[in-house]
């Protein structure tokens, strides 16, 4: 029972085939009729959509030849080329020479026109474009051999990208032939984090320090002698204040007979009049000393100071390699290629 249900389906089948592939091939004929008659009266413009339908119905060399004839006479010669090329390839497979010539003449035609020619990678990649002097190329003219028909402008800016891929940028003359490769980017690879390298002193920066540190000595030592002068300084100046002839007014510092009216001050003791001066040349001879000290001694540290701070900070600093430093000398990158003539990967980097 199963055998007889299907072997009276297969015969319906069969059967009814015929009848179908006939109504195809006349409603073909009607369209393509009409077509041919619009096309006749120089009306490619409407005959066009004929042409089509009837293509659409049943595929035949003839409707391909009419459909890029209307095309080439209203100027649309990428529309042309790809209806020339289709019925080409339907006269080879059916072996119809005469229509293939045919076809193979008037596509040599179309290509005297401007035009380049681009090899694109196969299979194209998902959602490709091409542009070609700012205009988007419709995408059903792709092939691994894109034709594109051009102004007659001498050279021409193409432009090919693709979803992950990096875009490629050319520039073709007119008539050339360009082979069309797409680099997917090279994966980013984060660089190292950077510490500040350690910096080595020089000679420069010990010899500042020690040039500064002479001075701090030398100070030093202009301290040490201003500290031991302050307390003789304070004795002498205690001894004068308690010594009979301290001062001048006491001991008569002038002639006998200035001043007949204090007789004692003129009779003062010479010895004590020696002394008081011996005092005072001491304390005289003490401040004269700490003087000349403070002066050659605190020229002495400053200039010591100065020259060792300007000596450190104007020293050149010499980096020590750091071990980050040293990874950063090698990277490398994997970058896969696809194009029409290679397809693998490269390395890319510093080595």
């Amino acid at each position: 029972m199963r055998w007889s249900i299907v072997l009276l389906a297969a015969t319906s089948a069969f059967l009814c085939f015929p009848q179908y592939a006939s109504a195809d091939v006349a409603l073909a004929r009607q369209y393509f009729e009409a077509g041919k008659k619009l096309r006749d009266q120089g009306d490619c413009a409407r005959a066009i959509p004929k042409f089509e339908q009837s293509l659409a119905a049943d595929e035949s060399v003839g409707g391909y030849y009419n459909l890029g004839y209307c095309h080439e006479a209203l100027a649309h010669r990428q529309e042309a080329y790809d209806s020339y090329k289709r019925g080409q390839q339907l006269a080879s497979a059916k072996k119809d020479d005469l229509r293939h010539r045919e076809l193979s003449g008037a596509l040599a035609a179309l290509l005297e026109t401007p035009h380049i020619r681009l090899v694109l990678p196969e299979p194209l990649p998902e959602g490709i474009q091409i542009h070609v002097d700012g205009q988007l190329v419709d995408d059903a003219f792709y092939a691994n051999e894109t034709i594109v028909f051009t102004s007659d402008e001498p050279t021409h800016t193409v432009v090919v990208s693709a979803p992950g891929f990096e875009e490629r940028r050319v520039t073709m003359e007119t008539k050339s032939v360009r082979p069309i490769e797409l680099h997917r980017p090279a994966p980013k690879v984060p660089a190292p984090a950077r510490t500040e390298a350690p910096r080595r002193w020089t000679w420069q920066h010990w010899t500042g320090v020690g040039l500064a540190g002479a001075g701090v000595v030398t100070g030093g030592v202009l301290l040490y002698f201003f500290l031991d002068y302050l307390p003789e300084r304070s004795r002498l100046d205690r001894e004068l204040s308690r010594h009979p002839c301290g001062t001048d007014a006491l001991c008569g510092a002038g002639e006998a007979g200035d001043n007949p009216a204090t007789p004692n001050v003129l009779e003062a003791d010479p010895m004590a009049r020696e002394s008081a001066r011996s005092l005072r040349q001491r304390n005289n001879n003490l401040e004269d000393d700490i003087n000349v000290k403070a002066i050659t001694l605190g020229t002495v540290a400053g200039a010591l100071l100065v020259a060792g701070g300007l000596v450190y900070f104007l020293a050149p600093r010499a980096e020590a390699p750091s071990p980050e430093a040293k990874g950063d000398s090698v990277r490398v990158n994997v970058v896969p290629r696809f194009g029409p003539y290679q397809r693998g990967v490269s390395l890319v980097g510093t080595f």
